[in-house]
C-alpha cells in the first residue's frame, strides 16, 4: 500500500442550490494547508485519552502521533502489533474510559493468486493498554466467496477492506462501514456490519453483516447487501463504485455523515470524486441519503478531523478539517436544516489532482 502523492492544483467550483427549501448543508472553505506527520494510505483514525489526542497514520505499518491541533502533529512513533505476520493498516480506533484502546485494521494477505500480484483484504481487531503495543484479536470481517484471480483489477481479487468504525449514540453497537470488492456484482460496494459493545475485547464470531434486511450473516464468510451498491463490477476493468467510507457523528447536523471515494471506469482507481451521505439512524442501513458530490478529483481517503476538545475523525461539530490522503486545504462547515428526507446541499466543491501508487506487495 505504498504511495507517492502530490497536490498539483485546486480550484473552487460554485454550485447552484439544489432546492428552494433549507436543507442540511455543507460548505467548503479554503484554509492554510496542513499535513499529517506520517505518510497516509488509509483512513487515519483519532482518539483521546488523558487529555491528549492521538492519530494513527498507516503505510503498510502504522505510526501514532500526538495531535496539538487539527493542523499540528508531533512525537510520532511506530506501533507494534504482537505476532504480526502481515502488513496492517489501522483504519479505526476508539478509547474506553479506562484507557484501553481498541483498533481495527485492514490486512492484505500475500500471494492469494499464484503468478499475479493480487491480494484480498480482510478486517481484523486489536486491543492495547497504551495505544502503542497491540494484541491481535484476529480477523473479524472476511469475504466468504471464491477469489477472482482472473480479475482485471490491478490490486484486489476480492475481499473486505478500506473501512471505518463508529459506536452508535446509545453505546450498544460498533458499526463497520467497509468496502466489499468480491462476490457477485450485486453484493459489491459499501456494506455494513455491527458488533455488540460488550464484544469489543473478544470479537471473534461476534460481528454480523447486514444482509437482505437483517443482521443475519457472519462477519467471516457471510454475505452482504451493500448500502451503496456498485454499478459496475470491480473485476470488470471498468468499475463504478463508492469505496473507502469514513463515517462520523456530526453534532451540528445531528446526523451520521459518511465521506466516500468514487471510482468510475478505471482499473487503476483514478477517482471521479468524493461524495457525502447522511443518516440519522445508523441502525437503519436503508436510511442513508443518495450520495452527493462534495469534491471533484481523484484524491483517496477523504476524512474529517474535528477542532473541539474530544472531537476526532468520528465525532465532529459544526466545523472540521477535510483531509485527503493526509493533506488538508479546506474546512467543512456543517449547517443544520431540514431532516434527511430533504436533499443534502453542498455550497462549493474543490477539484484536486493527486498522483499516487496504491498497494504494492
Amino acid at each position: 500500500m505504498r504511495l507517492q502523492w502530490a497536490y498539483n492544483r485546486i480550484t473552487i467550483l460554485l454550485l447552484a442550490q439544489f432546492c428552494a427549501v433549507q436543507a442540511q448543508s455543507i460548505a467548503i472553505q479554503p484554509v492554510d494547508p496542513a499535513d499529517f506527520s506520517g505518510l497516509v494510505d488509509s483512513n487515519s483514525p483519532s482518539y483521546w485519552w488523558g487529555g491528549k489526542q492521538y492519530l494513527f497514520n498507516s503505510v503498510d505499518l502504522p505510526v501514532r502521533s500526538e495531535v496539538d491541533s487539527p493542523i499540528a502533529f508531533r512525537r510520532s512513533r511506530a506501533v507494534f502489533v504482537e505476532g504480526a505476520n502481515t502488513y496492517r493498516w489501522i483504519e479505526a480506533a476508539w478509547a474506553d474510559t479506562d484507557g484501553t484502546v481498541y483498533a481495527w485494521y485492514h490486512a492484505e494477505p500475500s500471494s492469494v493468486c499464484p503468478g499475479r500480484n493480487l491480494t484480498a483484504p480482510q478486517i481484523g481487531a486489536l486491543v492495547s493498554a497504551d495505544g502503542v503495543t497491540f494484541a491481535d484479536r484476529g480477523i473479524i470481517l472476511k469475504d466468504g466467496g471464491p477469489l477472482n484471480c482472473d480479475t482485471a483489477d490491478r490490486y484486489f481479487a476480492g475481499g473486505h477492506g478500506d473501512f471505518s468504525v463508529i459506536p452508535d449514540r446509545a453505546g450498544r453497537f460498533f458499526y463497520f462501514l467497509f468496502t466489499n470488492y468480491g462476490g457477485p456484482a450485486e453484493s459489491q460496494g459499501v456494506a455494513v456490519a455491527r458488533m455488540e459493545f460488550e464484544a469489543r475485547d473478544y470479537p471473534l464470531g461476534r460481528v454480523w453483516k447486514f444482509f437482505q434486511g437483517g443482521w443475519t450473516e457472519s462477519g467471516v464468510g457471510g454475505r452482504v447487501t451493500p448500502i451503496f451498491p456498485a454499478l459496475a463490477n470491480w473485476s470488470s476493468g471498468s468499475p463504478d463504485s463508492f469505496w473507502g467510507p469514513a463515517v462520523h457523528w456530526n453534532t451540528a447536523l445531528e446526523e451520521y455523515v459518511v465521506l466516500m471515494n468514487h471510482v468510475a471506469g478505471d482499473q487503476l482507481w483514478n477517482q471521479e470524486g468524493i461524495y457525502v451521505s447522511v443518516n440519522s439512524d445508523i441502525s437503519n442501513p436503508s436510511a442513508w441519503t443518495t450520495p452527493v458530490k462534495l469534491a471533484d478529483g481523484d484524491g483517496w481517503y477523504p476524512q474529517v478531523l474535528g477542532y473541539g476538545p474530544g472531537e476526532t475523525d468520528t465525532l465532529v461539530g459544526a466545523r472540521a478539517r477535510l483531509f485527503v490522503m493526509g493533506h488538508s486545504d479546506y474546512d467543512l462547515v456543517f449547517s443544520p436544516g431540514q431532516p434527511t428526507d430533504a436533499p443534502l446541499q453542498v455550497k462549493a466543491r474543490p477539484a484536486a489532482t493527486v498522483e499516487r501508487r496504491r498497494h504494492s506487495h
